[in-house]
């Protein structure tokens, strides 16, 4: 994991501070410029600043501003790029409740479509404290975790997407920690989010910044039915895609083609894809899968993997630890079910 230093406001920290830091690659301009509670800057007053920040030879992204703060962002970005300053990529913040992961994925391709940096989302989440009301209800911690599994997906195949870090302190369900100060018991969306393994998304050589986005998945699951199991996808575009491949394994590391479904093409339209995978291996009690997204020049590209247990899984539980003085865990029971 790396630290990436802020220059949270105008004045703090010092450039002296954030020049300091060693063994950084990268430095975030000013917090939410647009909120008063927040920097509260004038985009005038950054471009100020902005050459401060350039001396530290470090890789640069522009000053994050609220969800609702694009027009702040597109001022100062097209005023830096007159005054022919250096802005790598573009920091935003994502907090809308009740949105699709499609939503989602719009939010930021509208970004990049007027900034041509790739983008780092430094907090977001499914909402939060303030978003909440009586027409978009705080989630349960189940629909949290579907969610944000949802979320994530996309994120990790939209490749103009470069980084992204869920914000934790918006309230108790959105959490990935239960308690703060104890980051040892996890949400349900906490354990999401940390399962979820994450491809190289973003990158000069794969997505050009000049061409259209290939295809941006928006989720892919696998769920176990008797005698099967059931994958479906969606996509929000495709550019030239030819097909998608499913793979499967038994350990998680050497996969092969068990299906594989036609592409829509060239579309930016959202598609929906399902395929049923009926031969499972005999005994298997876990099965891995993931998506292989073949363009019709034969590039590729490979999903977040899914896991299934299956109908021979054993029913195995974890105490530890045992005997415990204040308290224990429990590993291998699902959400809801006694034990």
């Amino acid at each position: 994991m790396e630290y990436v230093p802020i220059r949270q406001t105008q004045w703090w920290p010092s450039l002296a501070t954030t020049n300091a830091k060693r063994k950084v690659t990268h430095l975030l301009g000013f917090n939410e410029p647009d909120a008063s509670s927040q920097a509260n800057m004038t985009v005038e007053q950054a471009l100020a600043a902005w050459p401060g920040l350039l001396q530290s030879g470090l890789r640069l992204g522009s000053p994050a501003p609220t969800d609702g703060g694009a027009n702040w962002l597109y001022s100062f970005m097209e005023k830096a790029d007159l005054a022919g300053y250096r802005v790598d990529f573009v920091a935003v913040h994502f907090y809308r409740g009740c949105q699709t992961p499609q939503q989602f994925y719009s939010f930021l391709k509208t970004i990049y479509d007027r900034t041509k940096r790739p983008i780092w989302v430094t907090e977001w989440n499914n909402g939060a404290n303030w978003t909440t009301s009586a027409g978009c209800p705080k989630p349960t911690y189940a629909a949290q975790a579907a969610k944000i599994q949802a979320f994530v997906t996309m994120l990790d195949t939209a490749r103009i997407v470069e980084r992204y870090s869920l914000y934790q302190w918006v309230e108790d369900t959105r959490k990935l920690f239960v308690a703060d100060s104890d980051p040892t018991t996890i949400t349900p969306a906490g354990i999401a989010y940390r399962d979820q393994v994450s491809a190289l998304a973003y990158s000069v050589s794969s997505a050009s910044l000049a061409s259209p986005l290939p295809v941006t998945l928006l989720d892919f699951t696998a769920r176990t039915q008797p005698g099967m199991v059931a994958l479906s996808w969606r996509t929000a575009t495709e550019l030239n895609s030819a097909r998608f491949e499913v793979e499967r394994s038994l350990d998680g590391q050497h996969f092969s083609k068990m299906g594989e479904v036609s592409a829509a093409g060239t579309t930016t339209a959202t598609h929906q894809y399902h395929l049923t995978d009926a031969t499972l291996p005999e005994g298997a009690s876990v099965l891995y899968y993931r998506l292989r997204q073949v363009d019709v020049d034969g590039t590729a590209l490979y999903s977040p993997v899914q896991t299934v247990r299956t109908e021979h899984a054993a029913f195995a539980l974890t105490l530890y630890p045992n005997p415990a003085l204040h308290r224990t865990t429990l590993r291998g029971a699902q959400a809801g079910q006694l034990v």
